[in-house]
């Protein structure tokens, strides 16, 4: 996520504003936005329990499932703290296992926890348009051919 640092005079407009929503205008673009504060916009990206997936979800192991919502359900508290984006977090259902640089860590623990594979899911803390048991589409980077353990294009 990007950070904009506002002019003086902007930021006094914002505090005017008492926490309303501020639609914003960029010069030249035909595409409007509206500024919210944080903690509304957190409020905003928590889920419905309407959108979340029945149990089984395709195939997906319940403990997985389980912990993928809780992942989602977490997900804008974990986005608001920057120093969280680009680590990983693990879940073990509903339990937040830990964030740590690598997922290698998070998996050592629920090995040395004696946690079952198909019990929780690692993934990297950064805004997703999709939640995590829905199919993300993967952007092609071409052909990839392997030899003797190194890839060529």
């Amino acid at each position: 996520m990007a950070i904009v640092e506002l002019t003086a005079e902007q930021a006094l407009t914002i505090r005017n504003q008492e926490g309303k929503p501020i639609e914003v205008v960029v010069p030249g673009a035909r595409q409007r936005y509206v500024l919210v504060a944080q903690d509304l916009f957190a409020k905003m990206c928590l889920p419905d329990e309407k959108d979340l997936p029945p149990f089984p979800a395709s195939g997906i192991p319940e403990g997985i499932l389980l912990s993928q919502r809780a992942f989602w359900k977490d997900l804008p508290e974990l986005l608001a703290d920057r120093r969280n984006h680009g680590q990983w977090v693990c879940y073990h259902r509903d339990e937040r296992i830990g964030i740590a640089a690598s997922d290698d860590v998070l998996i050592r623990e629920c090995l040395r926890r004696g946690i079952p594979m198909d019990e929780y899911e690692v993934a990297i803390i950064r805004p997703r348009a999709l939640p995590p048991w829905e199919p993300e589409e993967i952007e092609s980077l071409g052909p990839w051919h392997f030899h003797d353990g190194t890839a060529n294009s």
